[in-house]
């Protein structure tokens, strides 16, 4: 998905999508090793994402190194899940990569989310 800056202080905002299943502790274990590491740079994060195994959508979002999670009641699954980052100098290869390792695998289930 493409980048949008906005202007001044190099802040770009940068989306991820994806049509299956994210594994949800992946996911978590993924963001909160990133928020740690990078969460100077990373100012705002905003999802909502279909998980395995929940048929109500997870709505995720960070500020920082701040991060949470909550399921949404009555609302239908996202026929997708989709992620955005707003922060300075985005490294927008490895976002793709630790969100791609989030997917849902088929039977082995090795996500390797925290790998940098």
């Amino acid at each position: 998905t493409p980048s949008h800056d906005h202007g001044p202080g190099g802040i770009t905002s940068f989306s991820l999508r994806h049509d299956g299943d994210i594994d949800e502790a992946a996911l978590e274990n993924w963001l909160t090793e990133l928020l740690s590491v990078h969460g100077e740079t990373i100012l705002r994060t905003k999802g909502l994402i279909r998980t395995a195994g929940d048929p109500r959508p997870l709505a995720v979002q960070a500020v920082h190194m701040l991060l949470e999670g909550d399921r949404l009641q009555g609302r239908p699954t996202p026929r997708d899940s989709r992620i955005v980052f707003i922060g300075r100098d985005l490294d927008i290869t490895s976002l793709q990569q630790g969100f791609a390792a989030c997917t849902v695998a088929p039977a082995q289930g090795d996500h390797p989310c925290l790998s940098s």
